[in-house]
Formats: C-alpha cells, sequence, structure tokens
C-alpha cells in the first residue's frame, strides 16, 4: 500500500471513528485516555500565556485539558486530519465555553503554521499512526520556539496493552500478507529505544521516555468487544483485513488472547503509556 493510500485509509477510518464518538469516549478505554492526558498534562508544566499545539487532537484531548493552564492570556491549537474529530472538537469547547481554543483540520505532516510559532507541543495517541511519524514530529520540531517542549503520550508495547494489543497481534496472523505490528499504526513507536531515536532524529534535546503503567476495568466486556468491532480503527482494520473463511476463527483467537483478563463478563487489563519528551535549543 502506498503512503498515500494509507493515508486515505487511515483518514477515513478515523473519520468514521470520529462520527461514533458519544458511544466510543466512554467507559473503560475514555477513562485510560484520560490518564495519559493527564500524564501529558503533568510532564508538560504549562505555563499562563503559553500558545500550545494539539497534534492529534482528536476530540480535542488533551487540548481543552490545557486551557485552564495557560489561561489568561494563551491559546492552545489542535489539528486533525479526521473532519468528524474536528467537530466533536469545536463542539466539546463550545459547551465548556472555551474561547481561547481552535481547532483545526490540518496534516501533521504538513503543518501551515510558521517556523517558531508555539511554546510547547502535546499530543495523545497520535504520532503512532500518522503516515510517517518522524515526519510529523520534524514538522513539530518546526513550529516550536527555541526553548520549547514537546510532550507526546503512546502506547506502550503491544503485550503491555493486551485489551487491544493481544487481539490486533491475534488478528494479524490470519492476514493474506501479515506485517508486523510495529510497522504502523498504534504500536509504532513502542519497541525498546524507537520513540527516542525518532524525536532526536527529528531534531530534538534532551529527550526522556516516561513509563505509566496503568489498570483499566472493563464492566461489560461484551459491549467493549462489540464497539471495537464497530468503531475501534485500530481493531476494526485487523479484523477487516481477515479473509471472510477465516473471519470466525480469527475472532475467536483474539477473545482468546484476552480470556486470562476476563472473569464472567468483566475484563481487568493492564496497559502501558509512553511519554516522550523533548526540547528545541
Amino acid at each position: 500500500m502506498s503512503d498515500e493510500d494509507y493515508r486515505l485509509k487511515r483518514r477515513q477510518e478515523w473519520d468514521e471513528a470520529g462520527k461514533r464518538y458519544d458511544k466510543l469516549a466512554t467507559g473503560a478505554l475514555a477513562d485510560l485516555s484520560a490518564q495519559a492526558a493527564a500524564k501529558v498534562l503533568k510532564i508538560a508544566k504549562l505555563r499562563r500565556g503559553e500558545t500550545v499545539l494539539d497534534v492529534g487532537t482528536g476530540p480535542g484531548s488533551p487540548a481543552l485539558e490545557a486551557v485552564p493552564s495557560i489561561s489568561p492570556g494563551g491559546r492552545v491549537t489542535g489539528i486533525d486530519f479526521a473532519p468528524s474529530m474536528i467537530a466533536a472538537a469545536r463542539k466539546r469547547a463550545a459547551e465548556l465555553g472555551t474561547d481561547n481554543a481552535e481547532f483545526m483540520e490540518m496534516e501533521a505532516e504538513h503543518l501551515s503554521f510558521p517556523d517558531d510559532t508555539f511554546d510547547a507541543a502535546i499530543s495523545r495517541y497520535a504520532y503512532p499512526h500518522f503516515t510517517n511519524a518522524r515526519l510529523a514530529l520534524t514538522e513539530t520540531f518546526r513550529v516550536l520556539r527555541r526553548g520549547g517542549r514537546l510532550v507526546a503520550a503512546m502506547h506502550g508495547a503491544a503485550d503491555r496493552n493486551p485489551y487491544f494489543g493481544g487481539p490486533i497481534a491475534a488478528l494479524t496472523k490470519f492476514h493474506r500478507e501479515p506485517s508486523p505490528i510495529t510497522e504502523r499504526g498504534p504500536f509504532a513507536l513502542s519497541e525498546p529505544g524507537s520513540l527516542e531515536a525518532a524525536m532526536k532524529g527529528a531534531g530534538f534535546f534532551d529527550v526522556t521516555v516516561h513509563f505509566h503503567d496503568a489498570t483499566i476495568v472493563v464492566d461489560d466486556f461484551d459491549n467493549y468487544w462489540t464497539a471495537q468491532k464497530a468503531g475501534g480503527a485500530a481493531i476494526r482494520r485487523a479484523l477487516d483485513k481477515v479473509p471472510d473463511e477465516h473471519r470466525a476463527e480469527a475472532e475467536a483467537a483474539a477473545l482468546a488472547s484476552m480470556k486470562q483478563f476476563v472473569v464472567g463478563n468483566k475484563g481487568t487489563f493492564p496497559a502501558q503509556i509512553l511519554v516522550g519528551v523533548g526540547w528545541k535549543r
């Protein structure tokens, strides 16, 4: 698949996910996303009056959570390539009465901002999903001012996130042309040293990677799995690539990968968040 085909496919998938945002933004995954956003903001130490870029903002997070730290006088700009995500972010901002956050449809690999525009950049679960994560990091570096920092959360390794890493790995084995799950997608920067190397390659200095272990509780596992198959971009993508004749077997394997974490209809899963931090001198 060419880079352009990949980009268009991912944009369509995330746009569809954005249309289901109200259904997906509840429960265990919402709790984990909130933990990731809180971790990013704690490390970023945003200050009053700063201008902040949220790369791959999705439905406006952690952009909207950053607003209290930079107010008054500051401004946050969230960008995403999925129109429905930008619509969801703008809706949330309006509901919150926020007047110093803006959301723009834009490719992270081709930011339309001048050099040296922002004091800080933040991100949650975005860079690994980009067509070219390293180019996106380079663009982020370009638009930061000297002394600016990037704080970006990613998923840890697939085996440290069995609530969806397990099923994705299981489903991938049934693909006609299996590719490593670390190649593109949620685990693209999860291998040891890969995030640090990518950030340094983009120009960042004093790069550090923080590891945050978490637990997510899925009160209704059947509902979780149904929602992920319908609207969870990564799992749905992996399932859609399974040939029809192997679909039932593949789904059974995906469920088996999570079996040890599910009792009755309740799932308790470990999770790991990586947070990369880098500075522009």
